[in-house]
């Protein structure tokens, strides 16, 4: 289970939602207001873990990882046009390192096991319960002979307040309607 710190919900009021996601280009100005945001809780939760960090787009992305490396955090950085070669070398540089961030643009918010992550910050709102799910689940796997039970999850996105905690029981059904 992870320990939630949601320290900001911020207004998503005038930001579209098309095909069940929140519209990109309405984010962004929302997303560069909040860097300070972003920054203090990084800084307050995640710095010295092995952190995740889902954003927007590739300028939200580059302006987080600046202002990580600025502050002296050494972060990585992959996105979807991030050649498998180096995607590869960027991972095992990831884990073979002291802990720090990795900033992402959803290209881990499915199919990525990484046992090693101790935190995960989202920086980008998530209308589909299921992204968020997707997103906010990186972290939950165990690692036993590291000792880890569990992961932070800090949320400057203001999702966990639409959708609970990712350890919330929910009811499922094939059914409509239900």
């Amino acid at each position: 289970k992870p320990t939630i710190y949601a320290p900001m919900r911020p207004s998503l009021t005038g930001v579209r939602v098309r095909q069940g996601e929140y519209v990109e280009a309405d984010l962004e100005p929302l997303m560069h207001r909040l860097m300070s945001d972003v920054m203090g809780a990084f800084n307050t939760y995640c710095a010295g873990k092995r952190t995740l960090i889902f954003c927007v787009n590739r300028s939200h992305a580059w302006q987080v990882r600046t202002a990580l490396e600025q502050a002296g955090h050494m972060p990585l950085y992959i996105d979807g046009e991030t050649p498998r070669p180096e995607r590869d070398d960027i991972l095992a540089q990831w884990r073979q390192s002291p802990p720090r961030p990795l900033v992402n643009i959803g290209v881990f918010a499915e199919g990525y096991d990484g046992p090693a992550i101790e935190a995960i910050m989202l920086a980008n709102p998530m209308k589909s319960l299921a992204r968020y799910l997707q997103c906010a689940g990186r972290g939950c796997r165990t690692n036993k002979d590291a000792g880890k039970t569990g992961y932070l999850l800090v949320d400057c996105s203001g999702s966990v307040f639409d959708h609970g905690s990712p350890a919330a029981h929910r009811a499922w059904s094939l059914e409509f309607g239900l």
